[in-house]
């Protein structure tokens, strides 16, 4: 198509009709001029017309368009007969880069530092693209008043999911009506803020695991967030672990029709594996079953653990089933019971010093990852510092109260790492991703499959590093089931535990996945 083709005072611009604003020739397509404020057909000293989107194209475009349409400005400015040399393209953006929490809803702005030629403003200069490269349908709106370009969402296509990572990419053939363009292609990134659910949050509350927390050496062994050191490289937290962070935890909700899969996180910056052997990293993963009832923060069903790789499963007391039934299948055992909960619901967690291993804090068995002291000194082993932490308004640090009444900070796994998923980087907080791989039941497809996950932890040495991410990690072992364990909870604890109601599969909302269907499922929570 072509500009002949379209009604004056329209041009052709990339194969459509459009009305074209202007102030001078420069500021039209290749074979059109500026009359009366509109680009027509015919004549003029223009810019070659459209923009495929393709780089080679627009680089070998910029500069046939730099040179006709700035080279009378530029020739004046360079023999001092301009008024001085113009002030430079430039913007700012809201969200800023590396913003994270950004709302569902939220229009992107680009306020740029002078009037600029909104024909330039096309699906193929201003991309949108998320986590996985897909690019998003958008409005542009371009506000000559205020020289700000709007990105908003289409009322079929929202703009944002929650809890993913976006990246707007301004091509170089963006131009102000001075002339001037951008020198690069530049980019800026941000993360949205996750699905709404002060619910979930307070579930985390309810179930928030106390905390008996061996300590030998303080730099080892308080479980912390991943930035406790105030920046998002997570290879420099073994050189700036030196004992002084506060004690955090993160957690997650999952929920099916007829449970919730409440996890909690434990992060420590170095792990002891022997007198001689440090190195960095260490997470422990834990995982509250909890059914659903009349009471809206449910019951207690089971406690999960996985530690490096060994998976254990902690059953409530026996009181809670019929004599002689099995709260296991063949496919699991029952590694312990636990005689209490803490306010009946949190259970107690001993993890050890050095190497961390986890359990129960009031009984050892063979099966479990860790024994605790008995005697005395139980269930802490002599020489070490019993910390005995609970949930809390804020975290706490070694000494800054009784080492048995400290509390940890609840912080949201979901925003605070997942979100933030696209920092993969030597210097970043990943240092790899990998596809999930969701299994059939039958003839159907479990939901994630092919979501792209972080793999571990950036490191300094990862060859010395126990930064895997739970998104790989197998409760079988089995490299089949890598990552159902967190990201598929209804489907594996369906197979670990019998119980009377049996753990239904069909999932209400899943973080990791997007999959909300809270709104449409009458057996799901609502939304907020």
């Amino acid at each position: 198509m072509s500009s002949a083709q379209c009604e004056a005072p329209q041009v052709c611009v990339e194969g459509g009709c459009v009305e074209t604003a202007c102030q001078t020739d420069r500021d039209c397509p290749t074979g059109t001029s500026c009359a009366s404020g509109q680009c027509v057909a015919g004549g003029g000293s223009g810019e070659a017309s459209g923009d495929t989107g393709a780089d080679a194209t627009d680089t070998a475009t910029d500069t046939a368009e730099s040179d006709a349409g700035s080279g009378a400005a530029d020739t004046a400015e360079e023999d001092g007969s301009g008024s001085g040399a113009p002030i430079p393209l430039d913007y700012v953006t809201t969200p800023a880069d590396g913003a994270v929490g950004v709302a569902l809803d939220a229009q992107v702005l680009i306020d740029f530092n002078q009037p600029m030629n909104e024909i330039r403003f096309t699906p193929t200069t201003v991309r949108v693209t998320d986590y996985a490269g897909a690019i998003l349908e958008r409005q542009l709106f371009y506000d000559a008043a205020t020289d700000t370009l709007v990105l908003s969402g289409t009322e079929t296509a929202p703009l944002f999911k929650p809890s993913t990572p976006y990246e707007v990419r301004l091509s170089d053939r963006l131009q102000a009506l001075d002339g001037q363009m951008l020198e690069t292609p530049r980019t800026f990134g941000f993360a949205t803020a996750a699905a709404p659910s002060a619910f979930y949050s307070e579930l985390a509350e309810a179930y928030a695991p106390v905390l008996y927390q061996e300590v030998k050496t303080a730099a080892v062994d308080l479980p912390t967030t991943v930035d406790f050191d105030g920046d998002a490289n997570a290879a420099n937290n073994f050189v700036n672990s030196n004992g002084t962070n506060r004690a955090a935890v993160y957690w997650t909700v999952t929920e099916s029709r007829s449970h919730y899969f409440v996890g909690y996180w434990l992060y420590y910056p170095r792990v002891q594996l022997n007198p001689t052997a440090v190195v960095e990293h260490d997470w422990v993963f834990a995982q509250v079953i909890v059914g659903k009832s009349v009471d809206r923060l449910g019951y207690f069903v089971a406690l999960s653990t996985i530690y490096h790789e060994v998976y254990s499963l902690f059953a409530a007391e026996a009181s809670l089933y019929p004599a002689g039934t099995s709260v296991a299948n063949g496919a699991s055992t029952v590694d312990g019971r636990l005689n209490a909960l803490d306010g009946g619901r949190r259970p107690s967690l001993f993890v050890e010093s050095g190497r961390h291993g986890v359990c129960l804090p009031n009984a050892g068995v063979s099966a479990s990852a860790c024994s605790p002291a008995s005697g005395a000194t139980a269930p802490f082993s002599a020489g070490t510092t019993g910390v005995v932490a609970r949930a809390g308004a804020t975290g706490q640090r070694l000494g800054d109260g009784p080492p048995t009444a400290l509390t940890y900070a609840l912080v949201p796994a979901v925003e605070a790492l997942w979100a933030r998923r696209a920092s993969i980087a030597a210097d970043g907080l990943f240092g790899g991703r990998d596809s999930y791989v969701a299994p059939a039941v039958g003839a159907t497809t479990r939901p994630g499959d092919g979501t792209s996950v972080p793999t571990a932890l950036s490191s300094a040495n990862a060859g010395g590093s126990f930064g895997d991410m739970p998104f790989i990690l197998s409760h079988t072992r089995e490299l089949a089931e890598s990552g159902q364990w967190v990201l598929d909870p209804a489907l594996v604890f369906s197979t670990e535990l019998t119980l009377a109601p049996t753990i239904g599969t069909n999932l209400c909302f899943e973080p990791f996945f997007g999959l909300d269907v809270r709104g449409i499922d009458g057996s799901c929570s609502p939304p907020n």
